[in-house]
């Protein structure tokens, strides 16, 4: 419930600035950590799909969006499956909104907040 509420406040900040906070990611990591002891794998994962981010970023010098990639990581420490579902929704859900609004860049926390919701109800 708590990650709930940390991920909505930064759905309201990613919306209003397109800019998430690191206080609030590192909120969420306290929230996370709390709630779950993360598997050795988990970590693994964790850190080197944020690496591999890391390296894309400075080859390609394009940005997608830091603070999406740092909260996806955050929540892989909560457990992967959830995770994969979480993204399924909040693509889905992107993309619908992305095809009716037009838009070709939009804040994708509130999505990650949405999929989030739909897989822990």
């Amino acid at each position: 419930m708590i990650t709930m509420i940390v991920l909505l406040i930064m759905s309201v900040e990613d919306l209003l600035t397109m800019k998430v906070h690191n206080f609030l990611q590192v909120v969420l990591l306290i929230v996370t950590l709390w709630n779950n002891v993360p598997s050795i794998s988990q970590i693994i994962i964790s850190i080197s799909i944020y690496i591999g981010y890391i390296i894309y970023e400075q080859k390609t010098k394009v940005k997608i969006g830091g603070a999406d990639i740092k909260i996806v990581c955050i929540l892989l420490l909560a457990g992967i499956s959830n995770v994969i579902y979480m993204l399924f929704w909040a693509s889905l859900t992107g993309l619908l909104y992305a095809l009716v609004t037009n838009k070709h860049k939009i804040p994708f926390v509130p999505f990650i907040w949405i999929g989030y919701t739909i897989v822990n109800i």
